[in-house]
């Protein structure tokens, strides 16, 4: 998704995505990963993003409880009486 959202910004220019991992130890090191754009995972993931907004636009609603995250949600009340 990062390279739909930079291409956008700089039209002309090819884009290489990296994923650089930055490891904080004694001797730290810099790892870098090329990540190579498919275009296939691009548009699904771009289609989900659309119906999961879709959803929200029509306000639909599905409970994801989690032990970690359910005391402080602002949905607990919905979620534990939601029927389906």
């Amino acid at each position: 998704m990062y390279s739909e959202l930079v291409k956008h910004f700089v039209p002309a220019k090819p884009l290489r995505l990296e994923f650089v991992v930055l490891t904080k130890t004694k001797s730290p090191s810099i790892e870098t990963y090329t990540v190579a754009v498919d275009q296939q995972r691009v548009d699904r993931s771009r289609k989900t993003v659309e119906r999961v907004w879709r959803g929200i636009e029509s306000r639909l609603f599905f409970p994801s409880p989690s032990i970690m995250n359910c005391p402080s949600c602002a949905f607990r009340e919905p979620c534990q009486s939601w029927n389906g």
